[in-house]
């Protein structure tokens, strides 16, 4: 027998630029949160319904080999599965301007 889900009106969602890392692979994608939701807590709600599936759709997703670096493939959709993420990040534009001030107040450092 096969199950229907009823979904609510749709819930406004806010994207949020990431960097995922699965096992040989970096994805750098966008992800769709509920508004005013934690990525903690969109990763780890179990269950049926929007917050609760076990893939996450990726758009702008480029897929990156872990061993040299290089871009092996580009879509505008793709599914992760949830267990097969090591760590997630976002990525937003300050991200590198923080690590260029940390890497400055290291070299200053006595």
């Amino acid at each position: 027998m096969v199950e229907f889900r009823k979904f609510s009106a749709k819930t406004k969602k806010a994207n949020a630029n990431v960097l995922i890392y699965v096992p040989g692979f970096k994805i750098l994608g966008t992800i769709y949160l509920p508004l005013g939701g934690r990525l903690t807590d969109f990763l780890n709600t179990k269950g049926l319904g929007a917050e609760g599936e076990v893939f996450i759709p990726v758009t702008d997703a480029s897929i990156f080999d872990l061993t040299n670096g290089t871009l092996i493939h580009y879509t505008p959709f793709l599914n992760v599965n949830k267990e097969n993420i090591l760590f997630i990040f976002p990525q937003d534009e300050t991200t590198e301007e923080k690590k260029d001030k940390r890497l400055d107040t290291k070299k200053k450092m006595p």
